[in-house]
């Protein structure tokens, strides 16, 4: 199986200064591994992320919402425990052969403010 993490060879996560003060999080998280987190308020680029990653690597790519602290420890490439009550899966991107790439969404704030 094929992760981007591996391939982009990517070391660190930066949560960008000017969200210092959000509580929360998001986390693109694919087979087990982080590959990328947003700021908490940032959905359609943490989304739109997840579209390109899951059409280019033909696997599902998950999006979930975590406290900023838990966010603040992530690495690229790092083995998580989604299970943890601390990560709530937010949306899941999928390839589909009919629509090319699927989008579940099952966070009613994250569709307000997006459209899949």
């Amino acid at each position: 199986m094929s992760s981007i993490v591996d391939s982009l060879s990517l070391h660190a996560i930066d949560l960008h200064y000017d969200y210092l003060g959000a509580e929360r999080a998001l986390a693109l998280v694919q087979n087990g591994m982080v590959v990328s987190t947003f700021p908490g308020t940032q959905w359609q680029a943490a989304l739109d992320l997840a579209r390109v990653l899951s059409r280019a690597l033909g696997q599902v790519v998950a999006v979930f919402r975590l406290p900023r602290s838990v966010a603040e420890g992530l690495h690229a490439g790092e083995r998580v425990s989604t299970d943890e009550p601390a990560w709530t899966c937010m949306a899941q991107v999928r390839p589909s052969l009919l629509a090319g790439i699927e989008v579940e969404i099952w966070d009613s704030e994250m569709t307000t403010q997006i459209t899949p």
